[in-house]
This record gives C-alpha cells, sequence and structure tokens, in this order.
C-alpha cells in the first residue's frame, strides 16, 4: 500500500494513517486526476516523475507551469481542496506570500505536486535536476 498524508482531520485530530493508507490503484487513481485538474484548467508542461531511480522507494512529482500568480493559487487551491475531500491532506498549507513567490510544492509523502510560474519554472529547471528520473507526460 501506498501512503499519502492522511493522518490529520479537519478539526487537526490526530488518526491512525494505517486506517487511511492508500492503495496503488487508488495512488495512480489520484496522480492522474491531479494531472487531468491541471490540464483542465489551463496549466501549461504538466509532468510527472518517477524518482525511483534516486532513491530506493517510489517518489513522484507532478510539475506543471501556471499562467500568473493568480492563476497558479487556483490551481494549487483545487488539488488542495479536491485531495481534502479524500481525506488527503498536505504536510503544508500555503499562504499567500507561497503564492507570490511564484512556485508552491504540495507535499503528499510520496507525492509532491510543483506548480511554478514559468519565470520560476525556467530559473529552477528542476526536470534538469531530477533528469535520471522517469519522466512520463500527461497526455
Amino acid at each position: 500500500m501506498k501512503k499519502l498524508n492522511s493522518n490529520r482531520l479537519e478539526n487537526d485530530q490526530e488518526i491512525d494513517t494505517a486506517e487511511l493508507a492508500i492503495e496503488i490503484s487508488d495512488f495512480n487513481k489520484i496522480r492522474y486526476e491531479i494531472c487531468k485538474s491541471l490540464d483542465s484548467n489551463k496549466a501549461g508542461d504538466v509532468v510527472m516523475l518517477n524518482l525511483k531511480p534516486h532513491f530506493s522507494y517510489d517518489l513522484w512529482f507532478i510539475m506543471a507551469t501556471a499562467l500568473s500568480n493568480t492563476h497558479l493559487k487556483k490551481l494549487v487551491q483545487d488539488i488542495v481542496f479536491s485531495l481534502r475531500k479524500r481525506g488527503v491532506y498536505s504536510s503544508y498549507v500555503p499562504n499567500d506570500l507561497d503564492y507570490s513567490s511564484g512556485w508552491v510544492a504540495l507535499d503528499y509523502g510520496e507525492l509532491v505536486v510543483h506548480v511554478f510560474t514559468e519565470e520560476q519554472r525556467k530559473y529552477y529547471q528542476l526536470e534538469d535536476l531530477w533528469k535520471n528520473a522517469i519522466f512520463e507526460n500527461y497526455p
């Protein structure tokens, strides 16, 4: 079983994460749902990277480009909201300063979603940093 961060409820009560472990098939669906959400909301260059060649476990990055800081905020908030409905929470909740930075990373354990503005994506070049990763383009 894959585990995404799912150890908090809306009122921050701790719960047993074993009860909320995400099955592999659900984990794969979540990855594709995130990509579909990004794509349908006009994000550019949506890419999934499997970083398994760098680590002894599966670690996935999803990366996408927003048209502006406002667009970045919309993309991120849609992802956070849709995963919360499933009981899956990021280890960090972005704030307005994060949105104005041009790069927001949502950490869900074995899945990290990076949404950049175009200039920040070009500047940080994560695809080059992780060039030995297994790239999977979202259709």
